[in-house]
């Protein structure tokens, strides 16, 4: 078991840093559902136009013209439909998040040292601005809406040209989905880890009372990208000035699909001056003796608790771990867990690869899940 509360807290990061991917795989299930839905939508549609039936080009045109108003319809309203469905699991994302990160830092110290700060509004505020590598995550969905109409307009006239039948048509239109589907599933994953990680920004910034700044966790395992990998570990102040190197702060995703996350690096016990509670700062003894005393400890067990306490809190960063290397230390039936028992046994066994197991679409999690598995961390930590 990790002693320090840097070790700790790396720990718990990472216990819901899988969690996060799999409810990313939750809400890519809804957007597949949605797609799919709309891949049968304009098949039915490009069988009913029935263009090859006519000869003369004028009517083919106007059934085309037709067809391609109807299309551009039904695409806007699957596309609308997806972008509401990402819209409601991100705002519930948001104000979860900041239960999960104040549940692992309290669960690295062993006493409820951080409270809740911000309020739900504010935090759905933040997953409704949602940017992604700059951009807003709407302008994205408008794009990708866009692109499928003209893909498919291009995808129509070319058959015509080239003679397709009906059947050849409709398998244009399946043929010609693969790529929006990849595209919407990429940005429902990064969207899922901006807001995550721009809510866990957020509620770090609002606890200076305990955090001293931010450090920059990757994701290690073969699919980490160059990006990624040389901003492992490096850490920034609560003003976001670099510690120790040169590079601006940038929460993730630094790209498309990517995992890495924020760490909050927390301070000493000896730089814990008081406690934020919403109101008056509290004296920070008298406020973890509460806290423990609020717990179950008997008086004459509170002191000791606190020296253990004060030993925890090294205000050192978290160590480097690969994800694989943590995932091997834990017992054989918490990997189960994680990867399920036949992924598990099979990568225990060397039957596949670490980065098989990266994608959690079939087994999702809700957001709820999410956060009470956050919760129980904390109830189950080691005082």
């Amino acid at each position: 078991m990790p002693d320090s509360a840097s070790e700790r807290l790396l720990d718990g990061l990472t216990q819901h840093a899988v969690d996060l991917e799999r409810v990313k795989g939750g809400t890519r299930r809804k957007i597949r559902r949605i797609l799919a839905k709309l891949e049968n939508r304009l098949r039915i549609e490009t069988l009913t136009a029935d263009l090859p039936g006519v000869t003369r080009t004028a009517f083919q045109r106007k059934r085309l013209d037709k067809l391609l108003e109807e299309v551009g319809r039904v695409i806007s309203e699957h596309y609308g439909e997806a972008r509401r469905a990402v819209r409601g699991d991100l705002r519930d994302l948001a104000v979860a998040e900041q239960a999960a990160i104040l549940g692992d830092i309290n669960a690295a110290v062993g006493v409820q040292l951080a409270q809740p700060l911000i309020d739900d509004a504010t935090l759905i505020g933040l997953a409704d601005d949602n940017l992604i590598l700059g951009t807003p995550a709407g302008e994205y969905w408008s794009r990708q809406r866009i692109h499928l109409k003209r893909r498919f307009a291009d995808e129509m006239h070319l058959g015509l040209l080239r003679g397709d039948t009906n059947d050849t048509l409709a398998r244009r239109v399946r043929n010609m989905m693969r790529v929006p589907r990849h595209a919407a599933e990429a940005l429902t994953r990064t969207s899922v880890q901006s807001v995550a990680q721009a809510a866990r920004v957020a509620t770090l910034a609002s606890h200076t009372d305990v955090v001293k700044g931010y450090v920059h966790i990757s994701t290690l395992d073969g699919r980490t990208s160059e990006i990624c990998m040389v901003r492992s570990q490096l850490a920034w102040d609560m003003d976001r000035k670099p510690i120790g190197h040169d590079r601006p702060f940038q929460p993730p995703p630094l790209h498309w699909n990517c995992r890495s996350q924020i760490s909050p690096l927390l301070k000493g016990w000896d730089e814990i001056t008081g406690i934020s509670t919403g109101g008056r700062p509290a004296s920070r003894d008298e406020f973890i003796a509460r806290k423990l005393r609020e717990r179950g400890f008997p008086q004459d067990r509170v002191a000791a608790t606190q020296r253990s306490i004060a030993a925890r809190l090294d205000g050192k960063p978290p160590p480097e771990i690969g994800y694989e290397a943590w995932l091997r230390s834990k017992p054989t039936d918490f990997q189960n867990r994680v990867l399920g028992t036949t992924k598990a046994k099979l990568w225990r066994e060397d039957r596949i690869t670490f980065a098989d197991l990266v994608d959690e679409t079939g087994r999702p999690l809700s957001v709820a899940d999410l956060q009470a598995r956050a919760a129980r961390r904390f109830e189950n930590a080691d005082v």
